[in-house]
């Protein structure tokens, strides 16, 4: 997958529905979690997500990203994943901490199968995106 600088990737609009935003329109799956691990939803929501790490686009796609969302109670998603297939490219887990702020992992290597690598615990958010000083990850419904 290609990559390119952060000016280059438009942000969503700041009205659009972000996916994990308990409040949003649409379908909101039920809470489920079974000893202690996030149970996921029965399907994928389909558009817009990116991933930008230090000004660098590791993922760009428009209306046809797969946004996973998870039984956690809180809002969690996989972005481009639509948590059954594996992934060819990159993907992130979003896990809302419940006090206004996220935390996020990756993939970091094309083909790896589990999001082991820490991105932030501290993403604040901004529009359909959480963010900090070095990521930024959107996931904006269609």
């Amino acid at each position: 997958m290609a990559t390119s600088d952060a000016g280059n990737a438009a942000s969503p609009a700041r009205n659009e529905a972000a996916a994990g935003d308990t409040a949003s329109p649409g379908p909101v799956p039920p809470v489920e979690v079974a000893a202690g691990n996030v149970i996921a939803s029965q399907s994928a929501l389909r558009g817009d997500c990116s991933l930008t790490i230090d000004g660098k686009t590791y993922l760009d796609l428009k209306n046809d990203c797969p946004i996973y969302p998870l039984n956690d109670g809180k809002g969690g998603l996989i972005v481009n994943s639509d948590g059954e297939h594996e992934v060819e490219g990159y993907f992130a887990y979003l896990l809302p901490n419940g006090d206004g702020t996220a935390s996020a992992s990756w993939n970091a290597e094309i083909g790896a199968t589990h999001a082991q690598s820490p991105l932030s615990e501290h993403l604040t958010r901004d529009g359909a995106c959480w963010a900090d000083a070095h990521v930024r990850l959107c996931a904006t419904r269609r």
